[in-house]
């Protein structure tokens, strides 16, 4: 069973989406704690491939690395723009674990590279992602999949939940003639992938 959620998020002071990375960490740190779950915070002093591979030596059984920062199709990056997990660096180290993303592209060559190496399940982006860092739905939309799973739902349970809290953000965004920002949600949800078993959850891992 996972006890263990790594929180990696750009807030550096420099960073212009740094609300919108801070509020899925927070985010997800309550989740965690509502479930029960001990997390590991990385924040932009901590968001360097050495301080992820610190925190993950640390853990003894599988665990969730979730980030909220840039990225690109092959790597994430820090407010440094230097590489702090990608396919050339830590990936191997995640063998077994749940791999969450709120990044651009980083659903293409890194998710690829996680899968070939035995991740249990990968959640990203093929495409650029929109934030709008001040609209709520965009953080909330951003962290349902990992909400759920930290609920003990399945995986399609959780990226059924996700698509539905998208289709309803969406609506409710074009309702208060928000049509921008909906359509830039649209944009996030059709990026979407996600890699894992479906009957998977975080009490079977």
């Amino acid at each position: 069973m996972i006890s263990d959620i790594i929180i990696a998020y750009n807030d550096d002071l420099n960073e212009e989406s740094k609300h919108f990375f801070e509020s899925c960490a927070d985010s997800v740190r309550q989740k965690a704690v509502e479930s029960s779950l001990k997390y590991h915070n990385l924040d932009s002093t901590k968001l360097f491939h050495s301080e992820v591979e610190r925190a993950i030596s640390e853990i003894n059984s599988n665990f969730i690395f979730s980030a909220f920062s840039h990225g690109a199709k092959s790597a994430l990056f820090n407010h440094q723009s230097e590489e702090y997990v990608s396919v050339t660096t830590n990936n191997f180290i995640f063998g077994g674990s749940i791999v969450y993303t709120f990044a651009c592209e980083c659903g293409c060559d890194l998710r690829n590279h996680f899968v070939d190496l035995g991740v249990a399940s990968f959640w990203g982006y093929k495409e650029n992602v929109s934030i709008c860092p001040h609209v709520e739905e965009f953080v909330t939309c951003a962290t349902e999949g990992l909400a759920a799973l930290l609920e003990g739902k399945t995986i399609q349970e959780s990226l059924n939940q996700m698509k539905a809290m998208y289709d309803n953000s969406i609506l409710s965004l074009k309702n208060s003639s928000h049509v921008l920002e909906a359509a830039f949600l649209l944009d996030n949800k059709e990026a979407l992938t996600v890699y894992g078993a479906d009957e998977l959850n975080i009490s079977i891992l």
